[in-house]
C-alpha cells in the first residue's frame, strides 16, 4: 500500500479495517489528486480526504439519503470539483457506520470497471492484471 506519511494515520486504519470486515478485498492504494485513492480493478471507489472520507460511486438517491444523515459536500482538490463525488465528514470511529456506502461505492466501481474491461474486449473472469490486497 502507498504511505503518504511516517505517522499512522487513525482514518487509514479505520478505513482499513472497515473495509477487511466488509470483506472488500481486491483493493490497490494509489496517490489521486494528492490524497490516498482506494481503487478496485483500477476504479477509484473512495479517498481519504483531509475532512473524511469520499465516496466516489454513489447512486444520486444513496447520496440523498447520506446527505439527510451527515455532513456532506462534493469532492474537492486543487482545481478539481466532482459534484457526483461525496465526502463524508467523519473521524475514525465513524468509519464504520458507513461501511453500507463503501460497499455500495466498491460495488458500483467494480462493476463500472468490469464493464470497460468488457469495452475493451476481455471478459470480467479473465486474471487481468488485478493485484489482490
Amino acid at each position: 500500500m502507498v504511505s503518504t506519511t511516517d505517522r499512522p494515520d487513525p482514518l487509514r486504519a479505520a478505513f482499513d479495517r472497515t473495509l477487511a470486515r466488509e470483506r472488500l478485498l481486491r483493493v490497490d492504494v494509489q496517490s489521486r489528486f494528492g490524497r490516498l485513492a482506494y481503487l478496485v480493478d483500477g476504479e477509484p471507489f473512495a479517498l481519504l480526504a483531509p475532512r473524511g472520507l469520499c465516496l466516489t460511486h454513489l447512486a444520486p438517491e444513496t447520496r440523498r439519503r447520506l446527505a439527510d444523515e451527515r455532513d456532506v459536500e462534493p469532492f474537492e482538490a486543487d482545481d478539481h470539483r466532482v459534484e457526483s463525488w461525496v465526502t463524508v465528514s467523519t473521524r475514525p470511529d465513524g468509519v464504520a457506520a458507513l461501511a453500507p456506502y463503501i460497499t455500495e461505492s466498491y460495488q458500483t466501481a467494480e462493476t463500472v470497471a468490469d464493464d470497460g474491461e468488457n469495452e475493451r474486449g476481455r471478459s470480467p473472469d479473465s486474471p487481468g492484471d488485478r493485484r489482490l490486497v
